[in-house]
């Protein structure tokens, strides 16, 4: 099969054959990390996951008590009142400083080379205190059965800590490394 990043096709539509699929799911150990990481959090307080998915992360905040929502890019996951639907990351219409905790949990590694930065900017952006980003990176390109790439850049760990800590400021910046090519990165304020 030819390689294809996105095989002509809207990322939107992409990722919705993702989701339709049952293998595609935030995984337990990613899941456990976010929700360890979280720990940071007290409720009351108000959050967001951006790139929500099935909204596994926002269920889960909002039984810890919080204002929680959630966006992405895809049509059917947008459904429930607390999930927005977003054309892009890059481009967020919440105001400064809105949400106490913002996750972003393997969204970063299929968000197109150009928009990263802006992307990253925008989660500093809406960030009053805690930042979370779950990042993976690769050797090749993730590719559906069909040899569409959504993996549209392979960043290195340390690639990925330098640019979310030069968008500050931030009084504090820690990683957890994982096995496997996987990071966790808690940037606070």
């Amino acid at each position: 099969m030819t390689e294809q990043i996105l095989a002509g096709r809207e990322p939107s539509d992409v990722y919705a054959d993702c989701y339709s699929s049952e293998w595609y799911r935030m995984g337990r150990p990613r899941f456990r990390r976010m929700k360890n990481a979280l720990r940071c959090a007290n409720p009351p307080g108000t959050f967001m996951d951006v790139g929500c998915g099935r909204a596994e992360l926002v269920d889960y905040m909002q039984e810890k008590g919080f204002d929680a929502f959630g966006c992405d890019i895809v049509p059917a996951l947008c459904l429930e009142d607390h999930i927005d639907l977003i054309k892009t990351a890059a481009d967020m219409p919440w105001p400064d400083e809105c949400f106490d905790v913002v996750t972003c949990s393997d969204v970063l590694e299929h968000v197109d080379p150009a928009e990263t930065y802006p992307v990253i900017e925008e989660l500093r952006r809406i960030t009053a205190q805690h930042l979370i980003v779950h990042v993976a990176w690769y050797e090749a390109k993730w590719k559906l059965e069909d040899g569409t790439v959504i993996d549209l850049h392979c960043n290195k760990r340390d690639d990925w800590k330098t640019l979310l800590s030069s968008i500050g400021p931030w009084s504090k910046v820690t990683e957890q490394q994982f096995s496997g090519k996987q990071a966790l990165i808690h940037l606070e304020r």
